[in-house]
């Protein structure tokens, strides 16, 4: 997945597709990012990503951790998803924490913290 330019990241963003970055699951982005809602979508760049893979990302700039989404930090100007520690902090993340069944709802969504694949930097 990944992105092809900066204009395919702020019409992801747009809609809230722009994975991690907050909005939903469209566009694969850096490392689930977790945007914050005041984002302006013309502030994502399509750029090079962390991992050393060629697969390009959305990133949006920062100044400091202050301008980045709940689950970010600033990482050399471009804000970071920060990463999970156990399933709790995941489900936070994806939105689904404490979540109960009922007859209305039978089932709930589960998440589970995993550590990136050993073979992401290889990645074509």
């Amino acid at each position: 997945m990944g992105c092809q330019s900066d204009r395919e990241c702020i019409l992801a963003a747009s809609r809230g597709q722009v994975a991690g970055t907050g909005g939903g699951t469209g566009t694969q982005n850096a490392a689930p990012s977790s945007s914050s809602s005041n984002d302006d979508p013309r502030l994502y760049k399509c750029l090079s990503n962390d991992d050393g893979s060629k697969i390009k990302v959305c990133k949006i700039p920062c100044e400091n951790d202050g301008s980045c989404g709940q689950f970010q930090v600033c990482d050399a100007g471009y804000c970071k998803f920060v990463g999970c520690d156990n399933d709790e902090e995941c489900r936070a993340y994806l939105g689904i924490a404490n979540q109960t069944t009922s007859d209305a709802k039978p089932y709930v969504a589960t998440a589970k913290c995993l550590a990136p694949p050993k073979d992401a930097a290889a990645a074509p």
